[in-house]
């Protein structure tokens, strides 16, 4: 999925849709990131209960905001109501709001 991921940006950026500033990090969540290094994250293609795994793991270790993240893009392949209200809730509690479902 990360190769379909860059050859789909690299396609973009070719007819100037997509800024060429865009990277790829595949990694076991937020861990490996240093302040500075992404303005947004995208975890998608995986259940919501990975996804706030990921965000809770990340945020046990420190300010996801200091990270300088400003915004997530958030894509799970499931959409129980109760968990996507958890999800939710984990966003809020991260200093995120919901821009748009």
């Amino acid at each position: 999925p990360l190769a379909a991921g860059q050859a789909q940006v690299e396609r973009l950026q070719d007819g100037g849709f997509v800024s060429s500033r865009m990277g790829f990090i595949h990694a076991d969540g937020l861990a490996p990131l240093a302040p500075g290094d992404v303005d947004v994250v995208t975890i998608a293609g995986m259940g919501t209960r990975k996804i706030i795994e990921i965000l809770r793991e990340s945020s046990a270790k420190g300010d996801v905001r200091a990270l300088g993240i400003d915004h997530l893009v958030l894509q799970p392949v499931n959409s129980r109501p109760q968990l996507l209200r958890h999800l939710r809730g984990v966003v809020a509690a991260l200093g995120f709001m919901i821009e748009e479902e």
